[in-house]
């Protein structure tokens, strides 16, 4: 009884005298936390966006404690406690300075009856664990160096030994005090709730886990979540888009691993984002060795779809549904699976103007046939398939020859290609008959001299129906119609560059290279 006497004296002194251990609050906002109470990490917290720090003016030690009764801990028997966290907490205008120390202890009781408060003890200290490099204003976690089995016919305690010089050395959390669990607090070699030995403490739960585990196995949880944002500066959550015709899909997204309880590891691995597109995946990114931490997140601005991408699609002057996905890899248990898809929906804009290439074939040796509509600046390409037994002769848009712009791409075949275009145009393929390479005898053609200067002589050894000269870019920059074996070509208005010079034989043609100085 004296010590309860003496304990009350005691704080009507305090309060009373003025001293300089006088008890500061302060509300900060926390990132977005989330608790359930039936993980495996053992708490009487339940954070929310809204944190309390809670400050002293001088030097104070004090205990903050969450405790558990032998009903609490029958579902975890024989189990074991690896780690312990803590949220310690920091201002700007005060910043923190302060040491910590983990603590468990058994076999403790508490009353809350003054009358028996004085027997009020945490019991047995089975663990004392110096905390280095604290980091204010997140969880740190703290892996026991001997874990400690549970025994579920005595009580626990978990928490931290603070001595604080300055600042705001802990946090508590924002809901309902778990009165006699959540709030214990050691002062002064006395146990009691924070109001106990200061009267304006309103402490409610301290922002105190401890994680049990099952074998000393602790699982690898995390909680990432996917939201669309306007920009990587505001984050400002969107629920739809416009994207303009011409302009490529571009959606800004934040990826964030929720800073909870039981989502408590930073995330670094490979991370799985997917496209869907009216419920249909359209695309799957994969962010290798990518780290987020826990209560913190990434943006990220994808290049989803580009302007030819979504013109193909047919996706232009209408309103579709995007979605985004994000996952990890197996080995990490996702809290909540929930928040990890996000939509949006997405209006594409509708061009004013579009061109046609027409295509003059009518024998399906062109792909795409008949008139194309290709939007302003587009590109749009054709492949080009000739008839068993013929090979090309000669391609033309808009009535030139552009044969020597015909590639071969592997995979697809003979193709040709309209870029940038502004402008409708025609297209058309011209065959011949093809000769085996076993009957095929090639006409043996010379350019000289080569380098060119003024003058250019070629000879064949047979008779050409028709030489066209072009330069880089596919443009003929001259011709000559008159059959011959010979030709003397003037070539000093030519630009110095490389030209090629084309030659249609009978069934063949044959293209040679030559440089102008």
């Amino acid at each position: 009884m004296k010590k309860v006497v003496t304990f009350f004296v005691f704080v009507l002194l305090f309060v009373g005298s003025g001293t300089s251990q006088v008890l500061r609050s302060i509300d900060f906002t926390a990132p977005d936390e989330h608790q359930d109470r039936a993980s495996t990490w053992l708490t009487w917290a339940n954070n929310t966006d809204l944190y309390h720090m809670i400050g002293f003016e001088g030097t104070t030690e004090f205990y903050a404690m969450h405790r558990f009764t032998e009903s609490d801990l029958s579902p975890y028997a024989g189990q074991q406690l690896t780690k312990i966290r803590f949220l310690p907490s920091s201002h700007s205008s005060e910043p923190t300075s302060a040491s910590y120390t983990v603590v468990v202890y058994t076999g403790g009781y508490y009353s809350s009856s003054i009358l028996l408060s004085w027997l009020n003890d945490p019991g047995t200290l089975v663990c004392s664990q110096v905390v280095n490099n604290v980091t204010y204003g997140i969880w740190n976690t703290v892996t026991l160096s001997s874990p400690v089995t549970i025994d579920a016919s005595e009580e626990l305690w978990i928490g931290v030994y603070v001595t604080a010089y300055a600042g705001y050395p802990m946090s508590h959390d924002d809901a309902t005090a778990v009165s006699g669990k959540g709030d214990i607090m050691g002062y002064d070699g006395d146990w009691g709730v924070p109001d106990d030995f200061f009267s304006s403490a309103d402490v409610h739960n301290w922002n105190i886990a401890g994680l049990v585990t099952n074998g000393g196995a602790d699982e690898s949880y995390i909680d990432l979540s996917v939201r669309f944002i306007n920009n990587g500066t505001d984050q400002e959550d969107i629920t739809s888009m416009n994207v303009p015709a011409g302009q490529p899909f571009r959606p800004v997204i934040a990826v964030h691993n929720a800073s909870s309880i039981q989502a408590s590891l930073d995330y670094n691995d490979t991370t799985t984002i997917t496209g869907y597109m009216d419920n249909e995946q359209i695309s799957t990114h994969h962010l290798s060795s990518n780290n987020i931490q826990s209560g913190h997140g990434v943006w990220l601005q994808i290049t989803e779809l580009s302007a030819a991408d979504i013109f193909a699609q047919g996706y232009c002057g209408s309103t579709h549904t995007f979605c985004y996905e994000v996952s990890a890899t197996e080995g990490w248990t996702d809290f909540d699976l929930a928040n990890n898809r996000d939509c949006i929906t997405v209006t594409f804009g509708e061009y004013s103007t579009l061109y046609h290439i027409t295509v003059l074939n009518d024998d399906s040796t062109v792909s795409p046939d008949g008139v194309v509509e290709v939007y302003p600046g587009g590109t749009q390409r054709f492949v080009i398939t000739p008839p068993e037994g013929m090979q090309i002769a000669q391609a033309l848009a808009d009535g030139t020859d552009v044969t020597a712009n015909v590639y071969t791409v592997a995979g697809v075949g003979k193709t040709y290609t309209f870029n940038n275009v502004h402008s409708d145009h025609t297209f058309q393929v011209l065959y011949e008959e093809a000769t085996s390479i076993g009957d095929r005898t090639l006409p043996e053609v010379s350019l000289y001299p080569n380098p060119a200067g003024s003058h250019l002589t070629v000879t064949c050894g047979k008779t050409a129906h028709c030489l066209s000269i072009y330069d880089c870019s596919g443009r003929m920059v001259k011709s000559c119609t008159t059959p011959s074996d010979t030709f003397e070509i003037d070539v000093n208005d030519l630009h110095t560059g490389i030209y090629f010079a084309k030659f249609l034989f009978d069934n063949q043609i044959i293209t040679k290279k030559f440089v102008k100085m």
